[in-house]
C-alpha cells in the first residue's frame, strides 16, 4: 500500500473516531441525567462499547501502518497511547480493548443478574460506574469536539 493511501486511510479512521467521540458526548449528557440504576448501567455499557470501537479502529490503523512502515501514523498512535505501559503499540492498544471487554462483561452481569454478583463484582461495578461517570463529566464540560 502506498504511503498516501495509508495516510488517507488513517485520516478516514480519525473521522470515524470523531463520530464515535460525538456519540459518546451525546450519550454522556443522557448518562449524567439518568438516576435509575439499570438504565444508567445500560448507558454505561453503551459508552464502553463506543470506547472499544474507537480502540479497535486505532488497532486497525496501527496494523496497517506497521505493515507499511508508515512512521508518521505510527508516531501519532504512539503519542496517543504513551500513557500505557508495554513494548509494542499493538500490545498497548490490545490491552485497552481487553480491559474494556472485561468492564463490559461485569456491567452486563450487573444488568442481567444483579443478585448473582459477587462482592468483588459489585465493587468493580461501582468503580467502573465512577470511572465512566467521570469521563462523561469531562465530555460534557469540555467542548473540544
Amino acid at each position: 500500500m502506498a504511503q498516501q493511501q495509508v495516510i488517507a486511510l488513517y485520516k478516514d479512521i480519525l473521522g470515524q473516531v470523531k463520530q464515535i467521540e460525538l456519540s459518546k458526548k451525546n450519550l454522556s449528557s443522557r448518562l449524567l441525567m439518568v438516576k435509575e440504576r439499570k438504565t444508567r448501567l445500560v448507558l454505561i455499557n453503551n459508552f464502553l462499547y463506543f470506547e472499544r470501537c474507537k480502540h479497535e479502529l486505532f488497532r486497525n490503523a496501527a496494523v496497517i501502518a506497521l505493515n507499511n512502515r508508515e512512521s508518521s501514523v505510527i508516531e501519532s498512535l504512539e503519542k496517543l497511547y504513551s500513557y500505557k505501559d508495554g513494548a509494542e503499540l499493538i500490545d498497548k492498544i490490545g490491552s485497552e480493548i481487553k480491559l474494556i471487554k472485561q468492564y463490559r462483561s461485569i456491567i452486563k452481569k450487573a444488568i442481567k443478574y444483579p443478585s448473582y454478583q459477587t462482592f468483588v463484582e459489585r465493587r468493580a461495578t461501582q468503580e467502573i460506574v465512577k470511572y465512566v461517570i467521570e469521563q462523561a463529566r469531562s465530555y460534557t464540560l469540555n467542548n473540544y469536539l
